[in-house]
């Protein structure tokens, strides 16, 4: 869906896929390359933490394969450091879980700032972000840490908001931003 609209190079982080279920013809997809995670379970991250520690590109589009883009998005006009693609509230913030993997960076002032509530989740923490902004966030938090302690459904979700507890407090602008799209819960209709 995407070669409708761009030709950028795309990047597929393979976080245990089942292989019977893969073309591992990577050459039969131009401009596709996959990258097969050693890091199973951690989901979210992984875009992050790859983009990162490969220093693959200046600007990037992160989401997830459940996610389609149906339309052209201007990213070219985009000039601020990181756009959520949806936001959604604190009605689900987990804070107990929230803050254990918030003090692993040991920094009272995201946990400070964590309270404030000044900060909207990133849904699926799909984001259009770029590199030097990355690149700033990971080394100044040490990011990486989160690798080892990622590792199931639940903790993947408080990274939604932990990450966008560092963004909006590296880019408080983020608050009045939001998202490209809104409300996640605005934006779908729930159900079956």
């Amino acid at each position: 869906h995407i070669r409708k609209y761009y030709d950028y190079p795309i990047i597929i982080i393979d976080d245990n896929s089942d292989l019977n279920y893969i073309d591992e013809k990577e050459e039969s997809y131009p401009n596709v390359r996959v990258i097969y995670s050693e890091f199973r379970k951690r989901g979210e991250i992984l875009p992050y933490y790859y983009i990162f520690q490969k220093k693959q590109c200046e600007k990037a589009i992160i989401i997830h394969d459940g996610t389609f883009i149906n339309q052209k998005i201007s990213f070219d006009t985009m000039d601020k450091p990181i756009y959520y693609f949806w936001h959604f509230t604190h009605d689900w913030n987990d804070e107990k879980e929230e803050l254990k993997l918030l003090s692993l960076l040991n920094n009272q002032k995201l946990i400070d700032f964590y309270h404030e509530k000044k900060w909207y989740g990133c849904f699926g923490v799909q984001t259009f972000i770029h590199y030097y902004f990355l690149d700033s966030i990971f080394n100044k938090y040490n990011m990486s840490l989160f690798i080892d302690y990622i590792d199931t459904r639940p903790k993947r979700m408080n990274f939604e908001r932990i990450f966008s507890v560092i963004c909006s407090y590296e880019h408080q602008e983020l608050y009045e931003q939001k998202s490209i799209y809104g409300i996640i819960h605005h934006y779908i209709h729930w159900g079956y």
